[in-house]
């Protein structure tokens, strides 16, 4: 569900520099209800995933919302909530990270003030959405030299990199997770 979702908020935040309510609202609103009906975990893993790492940007929204819009805050609430709390502002992390990075890169450039530079946030969450997701099963894979096949725990989550999650960080709503 967030992997189908990011797609379309990423090409409308690069085209046109909103995030679209249309796409993201319904699709926090399923992966809550899907969470919950799944009984992946607690019921309120993922409203308070949702609440907990949207409000990690709503400060700087609020502080500066030329600089950072709420449609930012509501695809944070839509991460958090499909990722959960740890997961989802480790993803928030590193999205501004690298989107910080980049953004020194580009004034360097261009030689302008750093924060004159203007750009979408969303793919750079995206990017860091990709890098949880995928970072333990790329690094797990890399450690052993060959694809990922021990064995694990009774009742471990197993996420696997081709559904669109990684090892235990996300939700069954995210991609269908199995268990081992």
């Amino acid at each position: 569900m967030l992997m189908a979702a990011l797609v379309p908020i990423v090409v409308v935040d690069v085209r046109h520099r909103i995030i679209p309510d249309v796409v993201v609202i319904p699709a926090t609103t399923a992966v809550i209800v899907l969470d919950i009906v799944a009984a992946a975990g607690p019921w309120w893993r993922a409203p308070v995933g949702a609440l907990v790492v949207a409000g990690a940007l709503l400060g700087p929204a609020l502080v500066r919302p030329d600089g950072m819009g709420m449609g930012d805050v509501k695809l944070c609430a839509l991460i958090g909530a499909a990722l959960g709390v740890v997961a989802g502002l480790t993803a928030v992390l590193v999205g501004l990270v690298v989107a910080a990075a980049w953004g020194l890169g580009r004034a360097a450039v261009r030689r302008m003030r750093p924060s004159s530079v203007s750009m979408p946030l969303a793919p750079f969450l995206a990017a860091g959405v990709l890098a949880v997701i995928l970072g333990p099963v790329a690094f797990v894979d890399s450690a052993h030299g060959a694809p990922h096949d021990h064995a694990h725990p009774p009742g471990a989550s197993v996420r696997h990199a081709a559904l669109g999650t990684g090892h235990g960080w996300g939700h069954a709503s995210l991609a269908g997770g199995c268990s081992a």
